[in-house]
């Protein structure tokens, strides 16, 4: 304010520092009488050097910030030894309270971190756990499909087998047909022998022919996605998996994925 500076270039007058120190004083901002108050020696050794005053005015301001603290030490008060005891005390108290809130502070912003850190390992252990889920998942397709074809294989294998050997049958059975059509008369019963000992023997062809199986085809056409009694373990283990706690893990434990720590002890 105007007063401040009026008071400060006054003061300055009054003890006899030049026009041209003091607007260097007031230009570099000391311009208010407080901070002449709390002024030290070196205090006023970086002033003069920033101001480059005069060694003449660099003295001039020494004896008038020493008269400026003579004054100011007259005007105090005289201090009992337990007043000053009990400040003291109190001093050092009130650090202590300030130590504990940065402690305090501290703490919260470990917490912050650690949660972050968690976050992420949590995040990043599901997304793994998501990922072999699903490969097990396209394993256990791939599985299938391949079962699937190779019953499949096995069936047309035998199918052809079988049709070729329908084939035959089929076209020994016609030609048995046709000697015992009507339309074909024997003229002798040595041709009736030989009829039949041509049919039962188209007979026994048809009867050697390959016929793999009979009934059903000996190929299972049951398929099943077994999942006991690994499944119920499974979800009871995903329903309990992973842990937050605040104290550190035991070393046999710590390499269990999931076990999570946030560690706020200070």
């Amino acid at each position: 304010t105007k007063l401040d500076l009026d008071s400060v270039k006054d003061w300055l007058s009054s003890n006899e520092l030049s026009e041209t120190s003091i607007s260097k004083l007031l230009q570099c901002g000391y311009d208010k009488m407080q901070f002449f108050t709390v002024c030290t020696h070196d205090d006023i050794d970086e002033i003069v050097k920033e101001c480059t005053l005069s060694k003449t005015d660099k003295l001039k301001l020494k004896c008038a910030v020493n008269k400026l603290l003579e004054v100011k030490t007259d005007k105090l008060p005289i201090i009992d030894p337990e007043e000053t005891e009990a400040m003291s005390a109190m001093q050092h108290r009130l650090k202590l309270l300030e130590e504990k809130m940065c402690d305090i502070a501290s703490v919260h912003q470990h917490i912050d971190e650690q949660h972050d850190r968690c976050q992420r390992l949590i995040h990043d252990t599901f997304q793994r756990i998501e990922r072999s889920l699903h490969e097990r998942q396209q394993a256990l397709q791939q599985k299938l499909q391949r079962m699937v074809r190779i019953k499949h294989k096995i069936l047309s294998t035998q199918r052809e087998e079988i049709e070729h050997a329908v084939n035959e049958a089929t076209a020994m059975t016609r030609q048995c047909h046709r000697l015992l059509s009507p339309q074909i008369e024997l003229e002798a019963e040595h041709d009736a022998s030989q009829r039949k000992a041509l049919i039962l023997s188209k007979q026994k062809e048809i009867y050697a022919l390959p016929l793999r199986n009979h009934g059903k085809p000996k190929v299972s056409s049951s398929l099943f996605f077994d999942i006991e009694p690994s499944y119920k373990h499974l979800l009871h283990s995903i329903s309990k998996f992973g842990n937050i706690t605040s104290t550190q893990a035991k070393p046999q434990s710590q390499s269990k994925m999931g076990k999570l720590m946030i560690n706020s002890n200070k």
